[in-house]
């Protein structure tokens, strides 16, 4: 029970470090037991989320209406301990065996190498250049938590601002399940630059004032927006391999929560100061630019380490 401002700070902190376990491992459990199509399957998964949001959405306004904020949340943490317990034990376990499988040894022996190579690798600038960038995707993404005022701010009525911002959460859900599908059949050098030049041209149609401009600018947020938690540990196993990305995963989650703490002020200073998001926006369409060009020269001049 929250009686005081501290509580709500702790309570804050507490909801972040949840989300980094329900994120982090979901990566390391894909790469264990998949092997082919794990971009699908990364997709697919990670759109879970947004469905899961919108369904809660639906429900929990009626929760609280007619019990209490605090029976939603305990509701909530009823439903996080069942599915963790699910998940648990339906992966816990180690994948089945296939042929050719290494020895208990190999196994400590490829560790061991494994640990010097992620020391090795953690010091590089390439990965940090690569944490940048997946700082600054994360970064511009915020928009979304200023999108509301951007559109009322607009001249839009509320009815049509809610039906964009549904348009949105589906299309950030779908996007995810698509990418991850298309990052398996599409040269990876060739889709990630494509999905950053869709988030340019979203975020350029977002300064327009029309409706449609506006929900195609939804759209293309909501498309490059799915890049972060799909493509990214794509890229991760194209550059480091499936055995490092585990690893490495965390600190690009860390690494897209500094984004976000950095960009959300900053679109709300830079409509403090000039009374429009369009400043912004422009600056994020540019990063998207750079991010595609440095995309297409990563993954075309680097030699897949996944196979």
């Amino acid at each position: 029970r929250l009686q005081n401002l501290a509580m709500v700070y702790i309570a804050a902190v507490l909801i972040g470090v949840f989300q980094a376990f329900v994120v982090v491992p979901t990566v390391g459990i894909i790469n264990k037991w998949f092997d082919k199509k794990a971009g699908s399957v990364t997709g697919v998964t990670m759109s879970a989320t947004g469905f899961g949001g919108l369904l809660m959405g639906l429900v929990m306004p009626a929760v609280v209406a007619n019990f209490s904020w605090r029976t939603g949340y305990l509701i909530c943490l009823g439903i996080w301990i069942v599915l963790t317990a699910l998940v648990f034990l339906l992966t816990g376990g180690e994948p089945p065996a296939k042929e050719g499988a290494q020895t208990a040894a190999a196994k400590k022996t490829n560790a061991a190498k494994g640990s010097e190579a992620y020391t090795k690798l953690i010091r590089s600038p390439g990965f940090i250049l690569l944490m940048v960038s997946a700082c600054a995707i994360s970064g511009v993404s915020m928009i979304s938590q200023h999108m509301s005022a951007l559109l009322t701010g607009n001249g839009m009525n509320v009815a049509t601002v809610s039906m964009i911002m549904g348009v949105m959460s589906l299309a950030l859900a779908f996007a995810k399940i698509l990418e991850g599908l298309l990052f398996d059949r599409i040269p990876d050098h060739l889709f990630v630059p494509a999905v950053m030049l869709v988030g340019t041209l979203g975020y350029l149609a977002l300064t327009l004032r029309s409706t449609p401009m506006m929900l195609l600018g939804v759209l293309g947020y909501g498309i490059s927006a799915a890049g972060c938690t799909v493509l990214y540990p794509a890229i991760l196993r194209h550059v480091y391999g499936k055995e490092l990305t585990g690893a490495v995963w965390g600190i690009c989650w860390a690494m897209f929560m500094i984004g976000h703490a950095i960009w959300t002020p900053f679109y709300a200073w830079v409509f403090d100061f000039t009374g429009s998001y369009t400043p912004a926006l422009i600056s994020s369409a540019v990063i998207f630019v750079l991010l595609a060009v440095y995309m297409f020269i990563l993954l075309s001049r680097t030699p897949r380490a996944d196979g």
